[in-house]
């Protein structure tokens, strides 16, 4: 973001169910941005391991379908991340799809963080999101939604991808009228 003072180089990985978590972060004059990044491992160990062993900048990692221990259903960890672990505080809805960070950046400014997993066989998750959308004030503090909604559209389909989901134009229209736009450029493929 624009004009935000950037955090301690400290990565934070959000993995898990719906929580409000609030974190603090000191800012440094060395750092005026705050990076982020989503990945969808695939329940891929390489991916997962290759992702942790990467050198990046990135302040925030946002992960759906991390790879996990089967022993403890866990994904590994870094000495360099600080996991915050979602599944701890489930909200009042009990809802598992979607997490939500509150980052305290200092001088009165906070941004709020929101990551969302859709199962391809459903759209649960969607519905989710659009109510919290209704049911909250999202432009009370700046706020980006990152997501696997596993919808297809033309704004963000490979090229010579035709097939589209119905509930995909909803769901842009609702994110829209709650004055969310759409990071990406039009027709850079989300997948391939």
């Amino acid at each position: 973001m624009k004009g935000s003072q950037h955090p301690q180089q400290q990565r934070i990985q959000m993995i898990g169910s719906f929580s409000e978590t609030r974190v603090s972060l000191i800012p440094t004059a060395k750092h005026n941005k705050i990076s982020i990044l989503q990945l969808n491992c695939h329940n891929r160990k390489d991916t997962m391991l290759s992702l942790l062993n990467t050198k990046q900048e990135n302040l925030v990692l946002l992960i759906q379908e991390p790879w996990v221990y089967h022993h403890n259903l866990k994904p590994p960890t870094h000495n360099a991340w600080r996991r915050i672990t979602a599944n701890i505080t489930i909200g009042e809805d009990n809802n598992k799809l979607l997490t939500s960070i509150s980052i305290n950046l200092g001088e009165g400014k906070k941004l709020t963080l929101k990551s969302l997993y859709n199962a391809p066989t459903t759209f649960e998750a969607i519905n989710v999101l659009n109510n919290t959308l209704s049911n909250n004030n999202p432009q009370s503090s700046p706020t980006i939604i990152a997501m696997d909604s596993n919808l297809h559209s033309k704004l963000w389909n490979p090229r010579g991808y035709n097939h589209i989901h119905p509930q995909a134009k909803d769901h842009i229209r609702i994110c829209s009228s709650k004055g969310f736009n759409l990071c990406s450029p039009k027709g850079t493929p989300t997948f391939t």
